[in-house]
């Protein structure tokens, strides 16, 4: 994050937002590649102590996956203003919603965890 007195350019911080979208995106299909293999493991595992592993990890990988999404999304929205600012040709001002908060990161955290949390237990009951 920026200090108060710096501002990035309208270009920089669309390419930035793009380069913070990308990362999300791979982050969540790693996530996604990896679920699938320790599922298929989990499975098969015959014995308690594969499964309750198999489960944890499978859990710690869908917590990834839900807040890789929602910052993935935070970032897309964000862009698309700033894009949207570009085309326009308007000035960018501070609190028009396209510059990033120090809140994005946080709540979009913890609604993909709630989220995460909400699918699990309903999955495992």
């Amino acid at each position: 994050m920026l200090h108060n007195s710096r501002q990035l350019q309208p270009a920089q911080l669309l390419q930035a937002q793009a380069f913070a979208a990308q990362v999300w995106w791979r982050a969540d299909m790693a996530a996604i590649l990896l679920f699938l293999p320790v599922g298929v493991a989990t499975a098969l595992s015959p014995r308690p102590v594969g499964t309750d592993v198999g489960s944890a990890v499978m859990l710690a990988l869908l917590a990834l996956m839900a807040i890789a999404m929602a910052q993935l999304l935070i970032a897309v929205i964000r862009g698309q203003l700033t894009a949207a600012y570009l085309r326009n040709g308007e000035p960018l001002v501070r609190h028009d919603g396209v510059y990033p908060t120090r809140y994005d990161f946080w709540a979009g955290t913890c609604v993909a965890l709630g989220v995460a949390a909400i699918l699990a237990y309903a999955g495992l009951h």
